[in-house]
């Protein structure tokens, strides 16, 4: 500064300077090298031929003023640039004049350029008609509540786009409590608008496409619930007559019956009461989804006798050899897992290898986290 400060002293002896001296500079303590901010300002005295007689002024150390002005400058830059990165636009509206000191940003929500002019009236004329009382209601109110100003309204740029702008702030006041004016921020919306109405289109989609389908579902229901009900009686009807007819014959035949025909009553009584048991599970079945029944305890040797006697006739045609060691007892439903075994050995009947018959053992282990599955590859079949 030293070159700075000596050109200001040279200048302030000469006349034709008036001898204000008035400067801003920094010094150096020789001892600790701390550095402090200094004004000095003074003054040139001059005699009647121009001349620099005397020159005083005063000192003022300005350091903490300084630090206090850097940190200011340096917050007002970091919310400049927080207020560029979000888009922001700072404006400061004077209530008396209606003039609004706008940033770049501010105008640029607007659709303005850096160089027009905003004023309260022409904000009003570009918000759209339905949106203006609502806007100029909640700036008023903010003002006399000395509340804040949050509002959000549809404007017209000038190419004819409408935007939405979002525009909060608050009112200052003088000392007697007048309102001054009203400092605060614009957004443009537009972008998040377009959003919420495009996912709110989609939720309004999604939910018409579940009531549908809770309508279908409801009709598939009342299907289901009609089915079961002429299952429940139309298709046990023939059965009661096979078991009515076939319990008849009997008692006429009494003991004129041979001991094969005896056997033969037995199988049909055997096939009638089984085939009234799938109507049964057929009716579970279509109730499941509904009404899921509870879980029995499955005697599995019982169920494989009952099985392996609904396929007498293909085991003895196929000529079968069968295998079973004691099995134990599951938590399961009584019907499905009669049927997936007679699912398993029946096609353990119908595929097996030609010209051998079928060897088929039925057995349990307990197994705990362990992989038992097996690959069921045509060179595997026996």
């Amino acid at each position: 500064d030293r070159e700075r400060v000596a050109n200001a002293i040279q200048k302030a002896l000469t006349y034709e300077s008036g001898g204000n001296y008035d400067i801003e500079y920094t010094i150096v303590n020789r001892h600790t090298y701390e550095e402090r901010a200094v004004r000095a300002k003074g003054k040139a005295i001059f005699d009647e031929n121009k001349t620099a007689k005397r020159f005083s002024g005063i000192l003022q150390d300005i350091t903490e003023k300084k630090q206090k002005e850097d940190q200011i400058h340096n917050t007002a830059t970091r919310l400049e640039l927080a207020l560029e990165a979000g888009k922001l636009g700072s404006y400061e509206y004077m209530i008396e004049s209606g003039m609004i000191h706008c940033t770049l940003q501010c105008k640029l929500n607007f659709g303005l350029s850096e160089d027009d002019i905003m004023t309260f009236g022409k904000l009003v004329s570009i918000i759209i008609p339905s949106d203006r009382d609502g806007m100029e209601k909640a700036l008023e109110r903010a003002i006399v509540s000395q509340g804040t100003y949050n509002t959000e309204y549809r404007i017209t740029w000038p190419d004819g786009s409408m935007r939405w702008i979002r525009a909060c702030g608050k009112a200052v006041y003088d000392h007697p409590g007048t309102p001054v004016k009203v400092i605060g921020i614009t957004v443009d919306i537009t972008e998040e608008k377009a959003f919420s109405a495009a996912l709110e289109k989609e939720v309004q989609e999604r939910t018409l496409q579940l009531e549908n389908k809770n309508k279908e579902l409801e009709r598939s229901n009342a299907s289901l619930e009609e089915f079961t009900h002429i299952a429940s009686h139309d298709l046990k009807e023939p059965m009661r007559k096979v078991h009515f007819f076939t319990d008849k014959l009997r008692s006429q035949l009494g003991e004129r019956m041979s001991e094969e025909e005896s056997m033969t009553f037995s199988r049909i009584e055997n096939a009638n009461t089984r085939m009234v048991g799938l109507i049964d599970d057929l009716l579970l079945y279509s109730r499941f989804s509904q009404r899921p029944p509870q879980m029995d305890d499955v005697d599995m040797n019982e169920k494989i006798v009952k099985v392996l006697e609904d396929l007498e006739v293909e085991i003895q045609q196929k000529k079968a050899v069968i295998t079973i060691t004691p099995l134990p007892i599951l938590k399961g439903y009584q019907g499905q897992l009669q049927q997936l075994f007679q699912n398993l050995i029946g096609n353990a009947l119908k595929y097996h290898q030609e010209g051998s018959p079928p060897v088929i053992t039925i057995s349990s282990r307990v197994v705990n986290g362990e992989d038992i599955g097996y690959p069921c590859f045509p060179e595997a079949i026996t």
